[in-house]
């Protein structure tokens, strides 16, 4: 009786890991982002998870965290940085932290109205001072950007 017993358990462990490993082979990942549920940004990223999930037979699973569940969008940015979360939808001025030539786009609040701008020289009044850099340094810290 004993050896029935122990039969059984055996069966049972090797179902339960068998189970797991099914399980296993399905991808989860994040995508945080700032905004609502009836946002633009949030409709669009449930359409790319269900893309996903269509393109690769349901194999990857992406989950939606809308309204900063997961922080503010610098704390997100972080989080994507440092691999916690998969992805995200960051707002402007977020990655200037570890590529600075990104903090170009916060440069228009910079300036109070466009004779501001041009009163300036520099950037957008066609000065030839303006550094025509790539603003992608991927390859320096790990980043991709990419779009929807």
């Amino acid at each position: 009786m004993c050896g029935v017993g122990v039969v059984l358990l055996v069966l049972s462990f090797l179902v339960w890991v068998g189970a797991g490993k099914a399980e296993a082979q399905v991808l989860r990942m994040k995508l945080a982002h700032f905004a609502d549920e009836g946002h633009p940004g949030h409709l669009a990223a449930k359409q790319f998870a269900e893309a996903v999930d269509k393109r690769t037979n349901g194999q990857i699973k992406i989950d939606i965290f809308p309204n900063n569940q997961l922080g503010s969008p610098p704390q997100q940015a972080e989080q994507i940085r440092l691999g916690t979360t998969d992805m995200g939808l960051p707002t402007q001025g977020q990655f200037d932290k570890w590529i600075k030539a990104m903090g170009v786009v916060m440069l228009p609040f910079a300036y109070d109205d466009y004779d501001h701008v041009h009163r300036t020289g520099w950037p957008f009044s066609g000065s030839a001072n303006w550094p025509r850099r790539r603003a992608s340094s991927s390859s320096r810290t790990g980043s991709t950007a990419s779009g929807i």
